[in-house]
Protein backbone atom coordinates (compact mmCIF):
# COMPACT_ATOMS: atom_id res chain seq x y z
CA UNK A 1 0.00 0.00 0.00
CA UNK A 2 1.39 2.95 -0.78
CA UNK A 3 2.23 6.10 1.22
CA UNK A 4 -0.12 8.43 -0.75
CA UNK A 5 -3.42 6.19 0.05
CA UNK A 6 -2.01 5.78 3.79
CA UNK A 7 -1.91 9.49 3.77
CA UNK A 8 -5.68 9.76 2.24
CA UNK A 9 -7.07 7.08 4.92
CA UNK A 10 -5.20 8.99 7.88
CA UNK A 11 -7.33 12.05 6.19
CA UNK A 12 -10.54 10.46 6.31
CA UNK A 13 -10.24 9.28 10.35
CA UNK A 14 -9.64 13.28 10.79
CA UNK A 15 -12.71 13.83 9.34
CA UNK A 16 -14.67 11.49 10.65
CA UNK A 17 -13.79 12.72 14.18
CA UNK A 18 -15.06 15.95 13.15
CA UNK A 19 -17.99 14.83 11.72
CA UNK A 20 -18.89 12.94 14.92
CA UNK A 21 -18.27 15.66 17.24
CA UNK A 22 -20.09 14.81 20.04
CA UNK A 23 -18.57 11.15 19.73
CA UNK A 24 -15.25 12.45 19.79
CA UNK A 25 -16.19 15.08 22.30
CA UNK A 26 -16.88 12.09 24.89
CA UNK A 27 -13.78 10.35 24.51
CA UNK A 28 -11.26 13.65 24.21
CA UNK A 29 -12.94 15.45 26.58
CA UNK A 30 -12.23 12.82 29.93
CA UNK A 31 -8.70 11.93 27.94
CA UNK A 32 -7.76 15.76 27.78
CA UNK A 33 -8.33 16.11 31.90
CA UNK A 34 -6.51 12.65 32.59
CA UNK A 35 -3.24 13.40 30.51
CA UNK A 36 -3.57 16.82 32.26
CA UNK A 37 -3.10 15.22 35.73
CA UNK A 38 -0.51 13.09 34.73
CA UNK A 39 1.51 15.44 33.07
CA UNK A 40 1.51 17.98 35.94
CA UNK A 41 2.30 14.96 38.67
CA UNK A 42 5.12 13.51 36.06
CA UNK A 43 6.47 17.18 35.86
CA UNK A 44 6.68 18.03 39.21
CA UNK A 45 8.09 14.63 40.60
CA UNK A 46 10.99 14.50 38.44
CA UNK A 47 11.56 18.44 38.85
CA UNK A 48 11.69 17.36 42.54
CA UNK A 49 13.74 14.54 42.30
CA UNK A 50 16.00 16.60 40.09
CA UNK A 51 16.35 19.15 42.86
CA UNK A 52 16.53 16.83 44.86
CA UNK A 53 19.44 14.91 43.03
CA UNK A 54 21.39 18.32 42.85
CA UNK A 55 20.83 19.27 46.17
CA UNK A 56 22.49 15.62 47.37
CA UNK A 57 25.66 16.24 45.16
CA UNK A 58 26.90 18.99 46.84
CA UNK A 59 26.85 17.56 49.94
CA UNK A 60 29.55 16.41 52.33
CA UNK A 61 30.19 12.41 52.28
CA UNK A 62 30.01 11.91 55.63
CA UNK A 63 28.06 14.03 58.08
CA UNK A 64 28.25 13.65 61.57
CA UNK A 65 26.27 14.33 64.43
CA UNK A 66 25.90 13.39 68.29
CA UNK A 67 22.06 12.12 69.48
CA UNK A 68 21.22 12.24 73.12
CA UNK A 69 18.49 10.64 74.05
CA UNK A 70 16.98 10.08 70.27
CA UNK A 71 17.77 13.88 68.98
CA UNK A 72 20.14 15.77 67.64
CA UNK A 73 22.76 17.46 69.88
CA UNK A 74 26.12 19.51 70.19
CA UNK A 75 28.81 18.19 69.22
CA UNK A 76 32.76 18.93 70.39
CA UNK A 77 34.86 20.09 68.39
CA UNK A 78 37.56 17.47 69.80
CA UNK A 79 35.94 14.99 66.80
CA UNK A 80 37.39 17.27 64.04
CA UNK A 81 40.85 15.84 65.07
CA UNK A 82 39.70 12.53 65.61
CA UNK A 83 38.47 12.31 62.18
CA UNK A 84 40.92 14.64 60.49
CA UNK A 85 43.43 11.78 61.13
CA UNK A 86 41.44 9.16 59.82
CA UNK A 87 42.82 7.52 56.21
CA UNK A 88 41.21 8.80 53.09
CA UNK A 89 39.43 11.74 54.99
CA UNK A 90 40.79 14.75 53.37
CA UNK A 91 39.22 17.40 55.61
CA UNK A 92 36.47 17.69 58.69
CA UNK A 93 34.85 20.49 58.82
CA UNK A 94 32.65 22.32 61.62
CA UNK A 95 29.11 23.36 60.84
CA UNK A 96 26.51 25.50 63.09
CA UNK A 97 23.19 25.97 62.05
CA UNK A 98 19.38 26.09 62.94
CA UNK A 99 16.31 27.68 61.81
CA UNK A 100 14.90 30.83 62.55
CA UNK A 101 11.42 31.85 62.15
CA UNK A 102 10.60 34.97 60.82
CA UNK A 103 6.97 36.61 60.13
CA UNK A 104 6.75 37.61 56.43
CA UNK A 105 3.98 39.02 54.29
CA UNK A 106 2.77 35.28 53.29
CA UNK A 107 2.79 34.38 56.88
CA UNK A 108 5.14 32.36 59.64
CA UNK A 109 8.33 30.78 57.52
CA UNK A 110 11.02 29.32 58.97
CA UNK A 111 14.80 30.01 57.03
CA UNK A 112 18.15 27.94 57.40
CA UNK A 113 20.69 30.17 59.08
CA UNK A 114 24.06 28.23 58.54
CA UNK A 115 27.70 29.30 59.63
CA UNK A 116 30.17 27.80 58.08
CA UNK A 117 34.09 27.65 58.04
CA UNK A 118 35.51 29.97 55.86
CA UNK A 119 38.90 28.26 55.64
CA UNK A 120 38.00 24.83 55.87
CA UNK A 121 34.35 24.41 54.09
CA UNK A 122 34.22 24.18 50.49
CA UNK A 123 32.36 27.40 49.36
CA UNK A 124 30.40 29.03 46.54
CA UNK A 125 30.11 26.56 43.61
CA UNK A 126 31.61 23.73 46.15
CA UNK A 127 28.21 23.92 47.92
CA UNK A 128 25.80 24.19 44.81
CA UNK A 129 25.73 28.58 44.87
CA UNK A 130 26.18 30.72 42.65
CA UNK A 131 26.88 34.21 43.25
CA UNK A 132 24.48 36.74 41.28
CA UNK A 133 25.16 39.44 43.13
CA UNK A 134 28.30 41.27 45.34
CA UNK A 135 30.33 38.04 46.54
CA UNK A 136 30.96 34.92 48.72
CA UNK A 137 32.11 35.52 52.37
CA UNK A 138 35.67 35.38 52.84
CA UNK A 139 38.21 34.62 55.84
CA UNK A 140 37.63 37.18 58.27
CA UNK A 141 33.99 38.59 57.46
CA UNK A 142 32.00 39.18 60.94
CA UNK A 143 28.39 39.94 61.02
CA UNK A 144 27.84 39.80 57.07
CA UNK A 145 25.69 37.20 55.42
CA UNK A 146 24.98 36.08 51.72
CA UNK A 147 21.32 35.31 51.19
CA UNK A 148 19.35 33.45 47.94
CA UNK A 149 17.25 34.92 45.66
CA UNK A 150 14.20 34.14 47.38
CA UNK A 151 15.17 35.85 50.37
CA UNK A 152 16.39 39.33 48.73
CA UNK A 153 12.76 39.43 47.05
CA UNK A 154 10.83 39.15 49.97
CA UNK A 155 12.73 41.52 51.78
CA UNK A 156 13.46 43.73 48.68
CA UNK A 157 17.37 43.68 49.44
CA UNK A 158 20.48 43.86 47.83
CA UNK A 159 24.23 43.33 48.42
CA UNK A 160 25.15 46.32 50.94
CA UNK A 161 21.73 46.32 52.17
CA UNK A 162 22.19 45.25 56.30
CA UNK A 163 18.73 43.77 57.53
CA UNK A 164 18.05 42.76 61.01
CA UNK A 165 16.12 38.50 61.89
CA UNK A 166 14.41 38.56 64.73
CA UNK A 167 12.70 35.25 65.38
CA UNK A 168 9.30 34.46 67.41
CA UNK A 169 11.48 33.32 70.16
CA UNK A 170 13.17 37.03 70.80
CA UNK A 171 16.56 36.54 69.30
CA UNK A 172 17.71 39.18 66.76
CA UNK A 173 20.49 39.80 64.82
CA UNK A 174 21.58 42.06 62.23
CA UNK A 175 23.75 41.28 59.05
CA UNK A 176 25.76 43.26 56.40
CA UNK A 177 24.37 41.21 52.69
CA UNK A 178 27.57 41.20 51.10
CA UNK A 179 26.03 38.77 48.06
CA UNK A 180 23.37 37.34 46.55
CA UNK A 181 23.28 33.67 45.13
CA UNK A 182 21.30 31.47 43.24
CA UNK A 183 21.37 27.79 42.74
CA UNK A 184 20.78 24.87 40.41
CA UNK A 185 18.16 23.86 42.96
CA UNK A 186 15.73 26.12 44.42
CA UNK A 187 14.24 23.47 46.78
CA UNK A 188 17.77 23.31 48.37
CA UNK A 189 18.13 27.52 48.53
CA UNK A 190 15.26 28.89 48.99
CA UNK A 191 15.62 28.81 52.53
CA UNK A 192 19.25 29.50 53.17
CA UNK A 193 21.01 32.62 54.55
CA UNK A 194 24.93 31.77 54.90
CA UNK A 195 26.63 33.44 57.40
CA UNK A 196 30.93 33.23 58.92
CA UNK A 197 30.79 30.17 61.82
CA UNK A 198 31.28 32.54 64.70
CA UNK A 199 28.38 34.76 63.44
CA UNK A 200 25.68 31.94 63.61
CA UNK A 201 27.22 30.43 67.19
CA UNK A 202 26.88 33.68 68.63
CA UNK A 203 23.07 33.82 67.07
CA UNK A 204 22.09 30.16 68.32
CA UNK A 205 24.11 30.57 71.33
CA UNK A 206 26.93 27.73 70.96
CA UNK A 207 30.59 27.48 72.51
CA UNK A 208 33.69 27.83 71.10
CA UNK A 209 33.99 24.46 71.33
CA UNK A 210 30.90 23.39 69.80
CA UNK A 211 28.97 22.54 66.36
CA UNK A 212 25.76 21.50 65.16
CA UNK A 213 27.80 18.37 62.91
CA UNK A 214 30.98 17.91 61.00
CA UNK A 215 30.84 17.30 57.53
CA UNK A 216 33.73 14.97 56.16
CA UNK A 217 34.85 14.96 53.18
CA UNK A 218 36.89 11.95 51.47
CA UNK A 219 39.50 11.53 49.06
CA UNK A 220 37.59 8.73 47.39
CA UNK A 221 33.77 8.32 47.77
CA UNK A 222 34.13 4.58 47.53
CA UNK A 223 36.24 4.66 50.86
CA UNK A 224 32.81 5.76 52.64
CA UNK A 225 31.53 2.62 53.94
CA UNK A 226 34.83 1.87 55.75
CA UNK A 227 35.44 5.58 56.81
CA UNK A 228 31.78 5.70 58.47
CA UNK A 229 33.03 2.47 60.64
CA UNK A 230 35.59 4.02 61.69
CA UNK A 231 33.96 7.33 63.03
CA UNK A 232 31.02 5.18 64.93
CA UNK A 233 34.03 3.49 66.93
CA UNK A 234 34.50 7.04 67.66
CA UNK A 235 31.52 6.74 70.77
CA UNK A 236 28.14 5.53 71.53
CA UNK A 237 26.24 8.70 70.50
CA UNK A 238 27.67 9.14 66.99
CA UNK A 239 25.02 8.86 64.06
CA UNK A 240 26.51 9.00 60.59
CA UNK A 241 24.50 10.39 57.44
CA UNK A 242 26.09 9.62 53.97
CA UNK A 243 25.66 11.56 50.97
CA UNK A 244 24.54 7.92 49.29
CA UNK A 245 21.41 7.55 52.50
CA UNK A 246 19.94 10.92 51.51
CA UNK A 247 20.03 10.61 48.06
CA UNK A 248 18.28 6.99 48.53
CA UNK A 249 15.67 8.95 51.49
CA UNK A 250 14.28 11.68 49.49
CA UNK A 251 13.96 9.70 46.35
CA UNK A 252 11.91 7.20 48.35
CA UNK A 253 9.88 10.61 49.59
CA UNK A 254 9.29 11.83 46.83
CA UNK A 255 8.54 8.61 44.33
CA UNK A 256 6.40 7.56 47.14
CA UNK A 257 4.24 10.99 46.89
CA UNK A 258 3.94 10.87 43.58
CA UNK A 259 2.60 7.18 43.42
CA UNK A 260 -0.32 8.33 44.84
CA UNK A 261 -1.09 10.51 42.28
CA UNK A 262 -0.55 7.60 39.50
CA UNK A 263 -2.56 5.55 40.79
CA UNK A 264 -5.31 7.88 40.96
CA UNK A 265 -4.98 8.91 37.26
CA UNK A 266 -4.32 5.25 35.90
CA UNK A 267 -7.83 4.60 37.46
CA UNK A 268 -8.96 7.26 35.23
CA UNK A 269 -7.25 5.99 32.00
CA UNK A 270 -9.11 2.74 32.46
CA UNK A 271 -12.28 4.48 32.75
CA UNK A 272 -11.54 6.92 29.62
CA UNK A 273 -10.64 3.54 28.02
CA UNK A 274 -13.94 1.98 28.65
CA UNK A 275 -15.82 4.65 27.57
CA UNK A 276 -14.01 4.41 24.28
CA UNK A 277 -14.40 0.75 23.54
CA UNK A 278 -18.38 1.78 24.16
CA UNK A 279 -18.39 4.64 21.52
CA UNK A 280 -16.08 2.64 19.07
CA UNK A 281 -18.45 -0.64 19.59
CA UNK A 282 -21.87 1.78 19.35
CA UNK A 283 -22.11 1.74 14.83
CA UNK A 284 -25.24 3.45 14.43
CA UNK A 285 -27.57 3.43 10.93
CA UNK A 286 -25.34 6.08 8.90
CA UNK A 287 -22.22 4.84 9.88
CA UNK A 288 -23.29 1.18 9.16
CA UNK A 289 -24.44 2.11 5.74
CA UNK A 290 -21.36 4.78 4.65
CA UNK A 291 -19.76 1.24 5.28
CA UNK A 292 -21.37 -1.15 3.70
CA UNK A 293 -21.35 1.74 0.45
CA UNK A 294 -17.15 1.72 0.76
CA UNK A 295 -16.56 -1.99 0.99
CA UNK A 296 -19.63 -2.26 -1.99
CA UNK A 297 -17.26 0.07 -4.00
CA UNK A 298 -14.14 -1.87 -3.80
CA UNK A 299 -12.82 -0.99 0.02
CA UNK A 300 -10.97 -3.31 1.57
CA UNK A 301 -11.67 -4.63 5.51
CA UNK A 302 -8.95 -3.87 6.27
CA UNK A 303 -9.10 -0.26 5.09
CA UNK A 304 -12.10 -0.01 7.07
CA UNK A 305 -9.85 -1.08 10.01
CA UNK A 306 -6.94 1.01 9.34
CA UNK A 307 -9.47 4.27 9.51
CA UNK A 308 -11.22 3.16 12.62
CA UNK A 309 -7.67 2.66 14.43
CA UNK A 310 -6.19 5.66 12.86
CA UNK A 311 -9.13 7.51 14.46
CA UNK A 312 -8.19 6.11 17.81
CA UNK A 313 -4.55 7.34 16.90
CA UNK A 314 -5.46 11.07 16.50
CA UNK A 315 -8.03 11.00 19.53
CA UNK A 316 -5.52 9.57 21.44
CA UNK A 317 -2.43 12.18 20.25
CA UNK A 318 -4.86 15.17 20.41
CA UNK A 319 -5.74 14.24 23.81
CA UNK A 320 -2.12 13.59 25.11
CA UNK A 321 -0.10 16.37 23.80
CA UNK A 322 -3.44 18.92 24.52
CA UNK A 323 -3.48 17.36 28.01
CA UNK A 324 0.45 17.91 28.39
CA UNK A 325 0.12 21.46 27.61
CA UNK A 326 -3.03 21.68 30.03
CA UNK A 327 -0.80 20.13 32.56
CA UNK A 328 1.57 23.00 31.96
CA UNK A 329 -0.74 25.30 31.73
CA UNK A 330 -1.92 24.25 35.26
CA UNK A 331 1.65 24.32 36.63
CA UNK A 332 2.18 27.75 35.45
CA UNK A 333 -0.91 28.98 37.72
CA UNK A 334 1.52 27.47 41.02
CA UNK A 335 -0.52 24.02 41.08
CA UNK A 336 -3.08 24.81 43.07
CA UNK A 337 -3.92 21.60 45.01
CA UNK A 338 -1.03 19.61 44.61
CA UNK A 339 1.86 21.83 45.44
CA UNK A 340 1.66 21.34 49.48
CA UNK A 341 1.34 17.85 48.99
CA UNK A 342 4.24 17.37 46.83
CA UNK A 343 6.74 20.02 48.98
CA UNK A 344 5.27 18.07 52.59
CA UNK A 345 7.38 19.86 55.47
CA UNK A 346 8.76 22.34 52.50
CA UNK A 347 5.52 24.20 52.95
CA UNK A 348 7.02 26.04 55.89
CA UNK A 349 10.13 27.48 54.36
CA UNK A 350 9.88 30.41 51.91
CA UNK A 351 7.66 30.95 49.15
CA UNK A 352 9.01 29.28 45.79
CA UNK A 353 7.99 27.86 42.82
CA UNK A 354 7.60 24.29 42.10
CA UNK A 355 10.47 22.97 39.96
CA UNK A 356 9.55 21.36 36.76
CA UNK A 357 11.44 19.08 34.84
CA UNK A 358 10.66 16.15 32.26
CA UNK A 359 13.17 13.48 31.18
CA UNK A 360 12.61 11.88 28.08
CA UNK A 361 11.97 8.58 29.69
CA UNK A 362 8.71 10.57 31.32
CA UNK A 363 7.94 11.71 28.28
CA UNK A 364 8.00 8.61 26.13
CA UNK A 365 5.76 6.70 29.18
CA UNK A 366 3.07 9.49 29.08
CA UNK A 367 2.74 9.28 25.32
CA UNK A 368 2.65 5.15 25.62
CA UNK A 369 -0.10 5.47 28.70
CA UNK A 370 -1.74 8.23 26.42
CA UNK A 371 -1.93 6.40 23.67
CA UNK A 372 -1.54 2.79 23.34
CA UNK A 373 -4.09 1.65 25.72
CA UNK A 374 -6.75 3.88 23.74
CA UNK A 375 -5.73 2.21 20.75
CA UNK A 376 -5.94 -1.18 22.14
CA UNK A 377 -9.57 -0.87 23.33
CA UNK A 378 -10.52 0.13 20.11
CA UNK A 379 -9.04 -3.04 18.11
CA UNK A 380 -11.86 -5.05 18.77
CA UNK A 381 -14.64 -2.52 17.35
CA UNK A 382 -12.73 -1.85 14.59
CA UNK A 383 -12.59 -5.25 13.58
CA UNK A 384 -16.22 -5.24 14.02
CA UNK A 385 -16.81 -2.58 11.71
CA UNK A 386 -14.20 -3.74 9.47
CA UNK A 387 -16.27 -7.32 8.71
CA UNK A 388 -19.61 -5.69 8.46
CA UNK A 389 -21.22 -7.47 4.78
CA UNK A 390 -21.99 -4.89 2.32
CA UNK A 391 -25.63 -5.73 1.13
CA UNK A 392 -26.67 -6.37 5.12
CA UNK A 393 -25.66 -2.86 5.76
CA UNK A 394 -26.90 -1.09 3.04
CA UNK A 395 -30.25 -2.71 3.49
CA UNK A 396 -30.57 -2.11 7.13
CA UNK A 397 -33.36 0.53 8.05
CA UNK A 398 -34.36 1.43 11.30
Amino acid sequence: MSAEKHWSLWSIAAHNLWRYRPRTIAVLAPLLIVMAAAAAVTLVRDGLSRDATLSVSVLPDITVQRMVGGRVERIPLSYVESIQALAHVSNAVPRVWGYVPVTVPQGEVAYTLMGVDLEGMPIAEGIGLTIEEGRFLVPGDSGTAVVGKAFASVFSAGAGDRIELEDTLGNTAEFEIVGIFGASAEIYAADLIVVPLDTAREYFGYGASEASDICVYLDDPVNIGLTALRILEMGDNIRIVTRDAMAALNQQAFGRRGGVYQLMWMTLLLTVCLVAWAQSASIGLALKREIGILKAVGWSTLDIIEIKLLESVILALLGTFGGMLLGLGYLALDAPGIKQYFLGWATVYPEFPLPVHMSVSSLFLLLVIGVFPLVVATVVPAWRAGIIEPDEAIRSGP
